[in-house]
């Protein structure tokens, strides 16, 4: 079976050279960078929002607002544009 000749030490495979990695990380870059953490209640709500706001522009169902919004990731701009762009081929989506 295996000797001890065979057994590898986990130093051996381990390759600790860090030539391609910038070690060198700024603090400040991640300074004046803002973020929103939202709860259920909030996505929701956001959500609401989003689907009124599609069906009311486009003259669709909510349910038909609810699947674009869907397929175009939540993004009303996406749906706002291609809409608009190709209404037809956004109907067949």
């Amino acid at each position: 079976m295996f000797s001890d000749e065979d057994s590898y030490d986990d130093a051996d495979l381990i390759d600790t050279s860090y030539d391609d990695i910038d070690m060198n990380i700024d603090q400040d870059e991640d300074e004046g960078k803002n973020c929103i953490i939202l709860n259920q209640d909030n996505i929701r709500q956001r959500q609401q929002e989003d689907i009124t706001e599609v069906s009311t522009l486009l003259s669709v169902s909510r349910a038909s607002a609810c699947i674009l919004l869907l397929h175009y990731k939540w993004s009303v701009t996406g749906v706002n544009e291609s809409w608009f762009s190709d209404e037809e081929k956004v109907r067949m989506t």
